[in-house]
């Protein structure tokens, strides 16, 4: 029987790597207001492993605060969702100061996440039972649910994976949250989730054919993530090397500028502070 796993991080772990050995991610955005440290290391990350063909799909969470609209902190975050993310809700007690029903709330958040998704079945929700019962009886249709149980399996009303440890020792984490989809391969949670979009393909097609733009300080690109994942992997190829450690925020700033041609230099290139296919290639490479 198949049992696809994948980890559940924040920033309590390192930022993920090309060590990480599953093919989907779950991390989180998000507590509340709260914005999680890690998330656009993390992000970065996925958008290039979608591309390459590491991950077929990653899910992004955030922790279920009473009268702030995490949804919409998530979706500020993300900006336009990849066709193969999914959405979550951790809804839980936090050691007794959420209490209550909160089912309306949560549902329309459910809903705001649907919306922006363009399908409901890309949204789920998280909790052990006793959470799920006493804060959110009251659920969407067809909402299906990861539940935790550490030393247990429950059965759940709508429940397709298990979150089963705690201290599961995944790379590059280390002790952290490990989930089971229970009896369902990759193919099944594809149709489930509704993704549609074609197979991802192989980096070297994603760098001949161009479709990472070409960044610098005057032309940063379409999104902040391109910059995020240059950052990010510039961070990966300072190991050892005493160059400074970049802020992975998304602006192509000149300290940005200058470790990028720090690594140009490095590598024998045009140390032009201009990321395009070559530098993009390189970057993707084993550390030296």
């Amino acid at each position: 029987m198949t049992d696809t796993l994948w980890s559940d991080v924040s920033e309590f772990q390192v930022a993920v790597s090309n060590s990480y050995p599953y093919g989907f991610l779950a991390f989180r955005s998000n507590d509340g207001n709260y914005l999680d440290h890690r998330f656009a290391e993390n992000m970065a990350w996925c958008h290039g492993a979608r591309a390459s063909g590491r991950l077929w799909g990653f899910m992004v969470y955030y922790f279920y605060r009473p009268g702030v609209n995490g949804a919409a902190v998530l979706k500020a975050r993300v900006g336009t969702p990849d066709s193969r993310l999914v959405a979550m809700i951790d809804v839980e007690s936090a050691g007794g100061a959420i209490g209550g029903n909160q089912s309306a709330q949560i549902n329309a958040e459910f809903e705001e996440l649907a919306a922006w998704l363009g399908d409901p079945r890309r949204v789920v929700g998280y909790g052990n039972v006793s959470d799920l019962n006493a804060l959110w009886p009251s659920k969407p249709s067809g909402a299906r649910l990861i539940v935790a149980a550490y030393g247990s399996n429950p059965s759940y009303p709508g429940k397709y994976a298990h979150q089963f440890a705690d201290n599961f020792s995944t790379p590059p984490f280390g002790p952290s949250d490990i989930n089971s989809a229970d009896g369902m391969g990759v193919a099944q949670l594809e149709a489930m989730y509704g993704f549609s979009a074609p197979p991802p393909v192989q980096w070297t097609e994603v760098t001949t054919t161009m479709n990472l733009p070409t960044i610098s300080q005057a032309a940063p690109g379409p999104s902040p993530f391109y910059v995020q994942k240059m950052q990010a992997d510039l961070n990966v190829h300072t190991i050892g090397g005493g160059a400074t450690v970049l802020t992975v925020d998304g602006s192509f700033g000149p300290a940005t500028t200058t470790r990028l041609k720090q690594f140009q230099g490095s590598r024998g290139l045009a140390q032009d502070g201009v990321c395009g296919g070559k530098t993009w290639a390189a970057l993707e490479s084993d550390p030296v």
